[in-house]
């Protein structure tokens, strides 16, 4: 499969990756799987068939127990978690994921073939099958909604029996890698109630935080944090902190390991300084406290101290710099 490499540019001629048909296929497919009772329905058996016969050796959903997931960052979460890592934006080659992404986290973005895991595999000679795998995950999610919505359901009460064994919470993060409107289908926020799983999600869909801004934050069981770039409206953003929500801000020029500076007490936006906690202690927002900055350490290029290699790395400005007058330490 040959991927698209991610550009730093507004816009592409991908089609969105959402549909009411898709939606109402999913929908359908978590009914099956719920009213099964330990049996398949026949198009539900040639539904996953199709699906497995895309998806090829991939897991659509990782369930990982605490502390034990393949991504270093849900490693941190001491709770059961259960998680959807697909492809960003335009990479998967046929679907957009991410349509309120910009240029600035197009370029920076550590689950592309630019950054992270997928690029170390890269510069080593590998064939880049990290990357293959998650657009191959959005592609079955995509293509084979019946399926992928049994699947989730599937997984929800999974997660929830994984949480029972080593009595913890359970969580939900659907969205690593992509922006894709979950907390918009009731379907999912019923299952997530009734198996007593809290999702969350960072998201830049403006749509998405007013929904949960008149919930204190939470949309359809799902925890939603804003995630500030250079085309954030500040004034969302503060009505969104003083309704309850959270903010996530990405901090440049850090530095990351034993020698990294502390994270930021406070930023300030659109004139007041709101509080920040460390947001890559653990990647589960849902207890996060609200009306606070979620600071997250910028990774990969954004790391760096040298101050003309951080300002080309973050010429989008998606990033907040050092020296910026918002930061209160």
């Amino acid at each position: 499969m040959k991927l698209a490499t991610i550009q730093p540019t507004a816009g592409h001629a991908l089609p969105a990756f959402d549909s009411p048909e898709w939606r109402r296929d999913f929908a359908r497919g978590m009914r099956a799987a719920f009213s099964a009772a330990g049996t398949r329905p026949a198009y539900l058996v040639r539904a996953l068939a199709a699906m497995r016969s895309t998806l090829g050796p991939s897991d659509l959903f990782e369930v990982a127990a605490p502390h034990q997931s393949s991504n270093g960052k849900l490693a941190k979460n001491a709770v059961a978690t259960l998680a959807f890592t697909g492809a960003p934006d335009a990479s998967s080659g046929r679907y957009d994921t991410c349509p309120a992404s910009t240029a600035g986290c197009r370029a920076l973005c550590v689950l592309s073939d630019a950054c992270g895991y997928a690029a170390i595999e890269r510069r080593a000679g590998g064939v880049g099958t990290i990357m293959a795998a998650r657009a191959r995950r959005v592609i079955a999610l995509r293509e084979h909604p019946v399926a992928a919505g049994a699947e989730l359901a599937r997984c929800i009460a999974r997660a929830a029996r994984m949480a029972d064994r080593y009595d913890v919470r359970a969580v939900a993060r659907l969205n690593v890698g992509t922006d894709l409107p979950w907390e918009q289908m009731p379907e999912i926020g019923a299952a997530f109630a009734r198996f007593k799983v809290e999702g969350y999600a960072y998201t830049k869909r403006p749509h998405a935080v007013r929904l949960a801004m008149r919930t204190g934050g939470w949309a359809n069981a799902t925890r939603i944090v804003y995630s500030w770039s250079e085309d954030a409206s500040p004034r969302l953003a503060v009505d969104y902190l003083r309704a309850g929500g959270t903010v996530a801000v990405v901090f440049a020029g850090l530095g990351i390991g034993a020698y990294a500076d502390p994270m930021p007490r406070a930023f300030v936006i659109d004139g007041t300084a709101w509080t920040c906690i460390d947001g890559d202690a653990t990647d589960d927002r849902t207890t996060d406290p609200p009306g606070c900055v979620v600071a997250l350490r910028g990774k990969g290029p954004l790391a760096t101290r040298d101050a003309s290699r951080l300002a080309q790395a973050n010429r989008h400005g998606f990033a907040v710099m050092p020296s910026d007058p918002r930061i209160r330490r």
